[in-house]
């Protein structure tokens, strides 16, 4: 009986030595268990708060880097208007200038003898001068008129001793237009223009000469 007592003694003993070791590995484990959520749930914490500062640290910069944007672009913005209203104002001066040029020589040939260069900017060519709104001395018959006094008299002055010819049944010129020069009826429609053939009696009288 002492021996079944000492040996259950002994397996009680190792039963429990057992139980402790797995009571201890149990807790152990809990505890390991237990730090490892802690430690993920402080890391999931720290996570968070730095995506949280990150992002605000983001919409602070952001409200800045915006507010930069927008001031550089009204600048730009101030400077574009500014270049356009110079450059329209430049136009509108260039449009006065050429306006102010073409009342100058208004009523002029300015086709022939002047050459504008600058003309305004609504115009892209100069019309063509209608002969109707022409006044009396701007008109071309005018200056073969004059022309034509100038030559009769230049004409005249060098030989001032030939006689006039004739008046003739064409006097008035086949136009129409009065002439400094006695038309004959041998100028025909020359208009204007000294005849080239001496009347019938003209040439017999200086053939009878």
């Amino acid at each position: 009986p002492q021996r079944c007592s000492a040996a259950a003694r002994s397996h009680d003993s190792a039963a429990v030595a057992i139980q402790s070791k797995v009571r201890q590995y149990q807790a152990k484990g809990k505890a390991q268990a237990r730090r490892s959520s802690l430690a993920l749930s402080q890391q999931q914490e720290e996570a968070a708060s730095s995506v949280e500062r990150e992002f605000r640290d983001l919409s602070e910069r952001k409200d800045d880097l915006i507010r930069i944007v927008q001031g550089r672009l009204r600048g730009v913005l101030a400077r574009v208007a500014l270049a356009r209203r110079r450059q329209q104002k430049q136009q509108r001066e260039e449009d006065m200038a050429a306006v102010r040029i073409q009342k100058l020589y208004r009523g002029f040939n300015v086709r022939k003898r002047v050459r504008l260069d600058l003309r305004p900017s609504f115009i892209n060519e100069v019309p063509e001068i209608d002969p109707s709104y022409l006044s009396k001395w701007q008109q071309p018959s005018f200056h073969l008129r004059q022309r034509r006094e100038r030559t009769y008299r230049s004409s005249t002055e060098r030989c001032s001793a030939m006689p006039p010819f004739p008046r003739g049944p064409n006097g008035a010129g086949s136009c129409g237009a009065r002439s400094p020069w006695h038309f004959t009826a041998a100028a025909g429609p020359t208009c204007g223009l000294r005849p080239l053939v001496l009347p019938a009696s003209a040439g017999a009288g200086a053939s009878g000469g």
